[in-house]
């Protein structure tokens, strides 16, 4: 009797494990800005992983982040899709909105969006991390800083309908007075322009042609 009890448990346990997991799309990394400020275009997966600190400088007048960054979704390709007839893939992500905790008193965020990562590809998107009007910030005094932790989170659907969210993506984001570069001065017509935002560490500055 014990003995066909432990078989019986084996053989559940086996058929336990060849339960297929979820498809999963995940962030993997901040994207470096690109080196020409005026097109400020990415392709597919970034051009270079930026190591630098994500920065926000509210001295200069900051009052959101917009961060370029790659997220992968790995669905398989599985479904019967026909570009020519317009049918979409049904592991295809739409990425529908980002939700963030922080650490430090800072209220968490929501951001609505529409992004869409390929089924077994990959997509640079642009998520904000501090959207405009987020309350309980730092204030920190002239030529200072407090780095606060952002847990950011996506969510979305897949083109069958069904949802998906994304693991945690912590981010530790420097709130400073004066820790970012200032814009350039430019011979007219041409004007100062900053990509993807100013006074947000990446970002890149240059002149529009």
């Amino acid at each position: 009797m014990a003995r066909r009890l432990l078989l019986a448990l084996a053989a559940l346990a086996a058929t336990s494990g060849c339960s297929t997991k979820a498809p999963v799309v995940s962030f993997n990394v901040v994207c470096a800005v690109p080196t020409d400020a005026a097109s400020c275009s990415y392709s597919n997966t970034c051009d270079a992983q930026y190591i630098g600190e994500v920065a926000l400088d509210v001295g200069a007048g900051g009052d959101h982040i917009l961060l370029p960054t790659e997220v992968h979704n790995q669905a398989a390709d599985v479904s019967d899709n026909d570009t020519a007839i317009g049918r979409v893939n049904n592991h295809d992500a739409y990425l529908q909105q980002i939700d963030v905790e922080y650490s430090g008193g800072v209220s968490p965020t929501t951001t609505r969006l529409q992004q869409w990562i390929p089924v077994n590809g990959s997509a640079v998107v642009s998520i904000i991390p501090i959207p405009r009007g987020t309350t309980g910030l730092p204030a920190p005094a002239a030529g200072t800083s407090v780095t606060i932790m952002a847990k950011v989170k996506g969510k979305g659907i897949f083109g069958d309908g069904t949802s998906f969210e994304t693991p945690d993506f912590e981010l530790p984001i420097r709130i400073c007075s004066g820790c970012t570069g200032a814009l350039p001065v430019c011979t007219a017509p041409a004007v100062p322009i900053a990509c993807p935002n100013a006074f947000q560490a990446p970002a890149k500055y240059g002149c529009s042609t």
